[in-house]
């Protein structure tokens, strides 16, 4: 794994959809997975699960296979091509395109209703938490 790769998984905000589907990709190794193994092993929204290995394509985290595996785009760490086609990346990493950026506001909109839906926390410190987040997202996205 990269040093990117292990600086993702070490970030604060680990339990949102993409850190979830980067896991299951480094675990699934040489196999792979798909947004429909993501969303079926988490539970969440398929366009959330497709939105999410997207996102860790496009930053370089993950690589995006030519196969397909029941229809679905097939996404392995890159240490684990082995050879086979890959498909291009549309940007950049560090590309602040509109289709990271809404990936990532996603992110954080998880990341806000976890904090949110915590029934220990009162509700002040729920709604610090969450204009915490939305303060730094909005300066990180812009």
């Amino acid at each position: 794994m990269t040093d990117e790769g292990r600086a993702f998984l070490e970030a604060p905000h680990n339990r949102t959809t993409k850190a979830r589907a980067f896991r299951r990709v480094k675990r699934e190794m040489g196999y792979g997975a798909t947004a429909k193994d993501v969303a079926d092993w988490f539970n969440v929204h398929h366009g959330s699960a497709s939105s999410a290995l997207s996102m860790l394509h496009e930053e370089g985290l993950i690589e995006r296979l030519a196969e397909k595996r029941n229809r679905f785009s097939v996404y392995v760490l890159p240490e684990h091509v082995r050879g086979r086609d890959t498909i291009e990346r549309k940007h950049q990493k560090g590309d602040n395109s509109g289709h990271v950026k809404a990936a990532g506001l996603r992110d954080v909109m998880e990341d806000a209703l976890q904090v949110m839906e915590d029934p220990r926390r009162p509700m002040a410190n729920i709604i610090d938490t969450v204009e915490e987040k939305l303060r730094k997202a909005l300066k990180d996205f812009a």
